[in-house]
């Protein structure tokens, strides 16, 4: 009998030593295959994702290489270079300079961005997992948050672009993670640690402050309540969450003054009342999460959550969210990777609806059998969006698209270019190394005018914005089709010198009449 008490210990140890090997290995077995469907169709071009972004960032990182290259030509040297320094500063270049020192051992190869941006984002994982632990109260829902997070198809592609906001989302989550490891145990290396990690992502990109610093400061709130002022360690937070982007902000804007022209043309308010506005936010939802009713779902786990902090700290995070939409208006409706943030909000938050399911289970069976559904549902659906992940880069080759920009490059070596061209001519100055002046598109014209710019119709301006150039380059042959001004222009006084599948190259140089 004396015996019994160790027995029930030596149990309790066993246990626990069986489930840690069965979280380790779930959860590394997770991220591995997380990590393996990005890296899958690795040397693709960069042009399966918002290639605009991707070719900026890219011609950013050769021009960095460029700087300090030994093995290329002159001539592509000095070009790279001149190009990395003519495009415009947004975020602190972190992944391109990474890209750039790893072009020292690869070459120009650009998957090394895939790779970086993938890994950043199975990192992440690891937070989620945690918080999802947290907020569902068994591990077994911590997994399904990590599986969601690492397999909504739209995550699976967009998480391995080369910008920054694979990283961004990655840092939020564990700066999500690092303040609330601080809250349910306050120590001053837990606050250095989670004020680094707020400050850190929102330093890559200063528009998630919107869901770290809200969340951060509803923890400290929590903590110290009034008192949270008079606290060294919040204060600690505080100042490492906004330091560095403040210093860098500082710095671009009153002392090297390359970040005045970045902080006109976002804020649009009067796209507020505007039901277009509403309509295309949730058509974003609906692209980026995969279904309307998983969103529902996720606004649900806010109210289902056990703990009142869940709940007020779920329902901040969503207010964070709701709130850089109406901040950046324009961008949620047509850029969707501004979205992104919603993933592992979305895998958070549906945590404690799984939860209610689980007891719910439990209460029906038992646990094992329970814990077995829950998995077993976990590892179909896993898989499943694994394999449209697959499907989706599978279906797409991009590589010849080189050869095309390259020789269209070459056709035009001998000249300055204006071009109504895709990525804003970022295709043709990568692989093609020239630069081109860019005709707007209608996209353009509509953003012109939402800013405030003139209504008056650029295309009546035509001669003013040709005066220079020896060419014009056509490949959006779609914008062509629906510019009849600009295409009646070009047709009835210039001479049509090339073309080919996908381009029309026109003559400014000798022109048949007066436009």
């Amino acid at each position: 009998m004396n015996d019994l008490p160790l027995v029930k210990s030596m149990s309790g140890i066993t246990m626990r030593h069986k489930n840690s090997f069965w979280i380790t290995f779930w959860v590394s077995l997770f991220l591995l295959i997380g990590l393996g469907i990005r890296l899958y169709d690795l040397t693709d071009l960069p042009l399966d994702f918002h290639a605009t972004r991707q070719l900026f960032s890219a011609l950013k990182a050769r021009g960095l290489y460029a700087a300090f290259a030994t093995n290329m030509p002159e001539w592509q040297r000095q070009i790279a270079i001149r190009q990395w320094r003519e495009i415009g500063i947004i975020e602190p270049p972190i992944m391109e300079f990474l890209v750039a020192q790893t072009y020292r051992f690869t070459g120009l190869q650009l998957w090394v961005a895939r790779i970086y941006s993938s890994l950043f984002w199975v990192l992440g994982g690891l937070p989620v997992f945690w918080l999802g632990r947290r907020l569902g109260r068994n591990w077994v829902i911590g997994l399904i948050a990590l599986g969601v997070y690492l397999s909504v198809p739209y995550g699976g592609i967009a998480s391995r672009s080369f910008q920054p906001d694979p990283l961004m989302v990655s840092l939020m989550v564990w700066a999500w993670w690092g303040a609330y490891t601080w809250y349910e145990s306050p120590t001053f290396q837990r606050a250095v640690v989670a004020g680094l990690l707020a400050g850190l992502a929102i330093l890559v990109k200063n528009l998630v402050v919107f869901l770290v610093l809200p969340p951060l400061l509803l923890l400290l709130f929590e903590r110290y309540h009034l008192q949270i002022w008079r606290q060294p360690q919040a204060w600690v937070i505080l100042i490492l969450s906004v330091l560095p982007t403040g210093v860098y902000t500082i710095y671009g804007v009153w002392i090297s003054g390359f970040l005045k022209s970045q902080f006109s043309g976002r804020f649009f308010p009067q796209l507020w009342i505007d039901p277009v506005f509403y309509i295309r936010w949730l058509g974003q939802i609906e692209h980026v999460v995969g279904s309307r009713y998983l969103f529902a779902l996720g606004l649900a786990g806010i109210f289902l959550s056990a703990s009142p902090t869940h709940r007020r700290w779920l329902l901040i995070l969503w207010l964070g969210y709701f709130a850089l939409g109406f901040a950046f208006s324009y961008h949620y409706m047509t850029h969707d990777y501004y979205h992104l943030p919603l993933i592992p909000l979305m895998a958070l938050s549906i945590s404690p609806v799984v939860d209610t399911v689980y007891q719910r289970l439990r209460e029906l069976t038992f646990s094992k059998f329970a814990t077995a559904v829950l998995i077993g549902v976990l590892v179909i659906l896993f898989a499943n969006n694994l394999w449209d992940i697959r499907v989706t880069l599978k279906r797409n080759d991009y590589r010849h698209e080189a050869s095309f920009w390259a020789t269209l490059g070459e056709k035009l070596a001998n000249g300055s270019v204006m071009a109504l061209t895709h990525d804003y001519g970022y295709r043709l100055a990568y692989w093609g190394w020239k630069d081109a002046g860019i005709w707007p598109t209608q996209g353009d014209l509509f953003l012109r005018q939402l800013s405030g710019g003139s209504p008056e119709d650029i295309l009546h301006e035509f001669q003013a914005h040709i005066e220079g150039f020896d060419y014009f380059l056509i490949t959006l042959m779609g914008e062509y089709e629906n510019q009849p001004v600009l295409k009646q222009t070009l047709e009835q006084h210039y001479t049509l010198l090339d073309q080919g599948d996908g381009y029309l190259i026109f003559d400014l140089r000798h022109p048949k009449g007066t436009p």
